[in-house]
């Protein structure tokens, strides 16, 4: 694929291989990301939430899932890649020396599949690169009791960034594409 090509995100391949042979980048961090759809959520925290504030493109504002099994749900309206999840999120300490987890999951037409569970809610942005990618119509962010069994953990969430393609991969030589 010709580099132009790759980097107006015109190629298939999503690789370049038109470099040098000592480094072949393999898609780009400005690759866009998802950014249609529509939100729902339920979450126990007062007052009523705005699920779109999780992909509003603002890290001031957030949406707060205050129990377990509360849950933002990002609906694309059609069938899209997720090969990378960034999450932005931080605790809200109700029960000091616990630490809450939330789940990433998919749906798979018929079941929410999990991608992911995490306990890394300080503040700053977590990235997980999905592999093999999945296809869906949609992902949630479900709040999940903590590892040490403590249901009243909030979690205020407020970034998400869904992409088709891992961001930003490089290797150093050809053969270590397998």
């Amino acid at each position: 694929t010709s580099y132009n090509d790759w980097n107006n995100y015109s190629s298939k391949t999503n690789i370049d291989l038109t470099g040098s042979l000592d480094s072949v980048l393999i898609d780009d961090e400005t690759a866009p990301p998802i950014s249609d759809g529509s939100f729902s959520y339920s979450s126990c925290a007062v007052p009523p939430q705005n699920p779109s504030l999780i992909h509003d493109g603002n890290e001031a504002t957030s949406m707060s899932l205050g129990c377990a099994g509360d849950y933002a749900e990002w609906n694309f309206g059609e069938t899209k890649t997720i090969a990378q999840v960034k999450t932005l999120a931080v605790e809200v300490d109700t029960e000091i020396g616990t630490t809450p987890e939330f789940s990433v999951q998919y749906w798979n037409g018929s079941l929410w599949i999990e991608l992911y569970t995490t306990t890394n809610m300080s503040y700053t942005w977590e990235t997980h690169n999905i592999s093999p990618a999945v296809e869906s119509n949609k992902i949630r962010f479900v709040h999940q009791m903590n590892p040490f069994g403590s249901p009243d953990e909030a979690v205020d969430f407020f970034e998400t960034i869904v992409s088709s393609n891992a961001l930003g991969l490089l290797t150093s030589s050809p053969s270590q594409i397998g």
